[in-house]
């Protein structure tokens, strides 16, 4: 499940674009860190309570916590709108409801909300992209986004340097 995985699926006419993006793949050596922390929880959760359970649940919380990390994120944009999987963990908007769209890196967030709010990291879909993914998902926007939507920080290139040639 890494950034190299994507996809074109075709169903009448839905068309779709999916990738998954593992964020551990692109840093492997703060694994090592999410688990010591994990581990130092449950260990804290035994010692401090003197309880088996708490321990489980200090470490549960932390692994839980880190899902996205560990397990990675399996994204689609389509006509449809845009959804994030993680997991158990589905996140989707359609692109009636998006507002704004903001482009940070490799980040792109889809918020509901028409102007910036404290609330937007609780609402709207946010994907990570990959390699494969910069074309798709810039198509997608370019063709599904309403006029009325704010584009935030959107480069038409897509090689990332700067220069749309």
């Amino acid at each position: 499940m890494t950034g190299d995985s994507s996809g074109t699926s075709t169903s009448g006419d839905c068309e779709s674009f999916s990738w998954a993006v593992r964020l551990s793949d692109k840093a492997p050596n703060k694994r090592y860190v999410v688990l010591a922390v994990a581990l130092l929880a449950g260990a804290v959760g035994i010692l401090i309570f003197r309880s088996p359970l708490f321990g489980f649940l200090g470490f549960a919380i932390i692994v839980l916590s880190t899902a996205e990390f560990w397990l990675g994120t399996r994204f689609k944009i389509g006509s449809n709108g845009i959804s994030s999987k993680t997991g158990l963990s589905l996140t989707s908007i359609e692109w009636v409801d998006v507002k704004r769209i903001l482009v940070e890196g490799e980040t792109v967030r889809f918020s509901p909300l028409p102007a910036p709010s404290r609330a937007d990291v609780f609402r709207g879909v946010v994907v990570h992209m990959s390699d494969q993914s910069h074309a798709p998902v810039y198509e997608a926007i370019e063709k599904y986004a309403n006029d009325d939507v704010q584009l935030l920080g959107y480069r038409t290139d897509t090689r990332g340097d700067g220069d749309p040639s």
